[in-house]
């Protein structure tokens, strides 16, 4: 008699142990979901942010580019005021009877 008891006692225990699995083996599908669904999303975040890198580095180097070529022309424009003022300078100073006349 008392054996029953404790047989039915722990078969109540178990049910309801039971009752309380199917809620929790819910929540951590529901879990491992949400988690893969992240994961994916990180994934992406990841190669939108190495493409923006990308994209900044090629901006970087035309920036760069751009900024030789800037210094470039001002480096040949000045040189190329200086001959013109030099050959004026030497045109200006020069004698009439110095030209060949054709």
């Amino acid at each position: 008699m008392q054996f029953e008891k404790i047989i039915e006692k722990k078969d109540e225990e178990h049910k309801n142990l039971l009752s309380k699995i199917t809620p929790l083996q819910k929540f951590v599908d529901d879990l491992t979901d949400k988690y893969k669904e992240l994961q994916a999303l990180h994934e992406e975040v990841l190669k939108i942010i190495k493409e923006k890198d990308k994209q900044l580095q090629r901006l970087e180097l035309i920036e760069h580019q751009y900024q030789q070529l800037q210094r470039l022309m001002y480096a040949r424009s000045r040189r190329l005021r200086i001959a013109v003022l030099f050959f004026f300078i030497y045109w200006n100073t020069q004698d009439s009877s110095d030209y060949i006349s054709i």
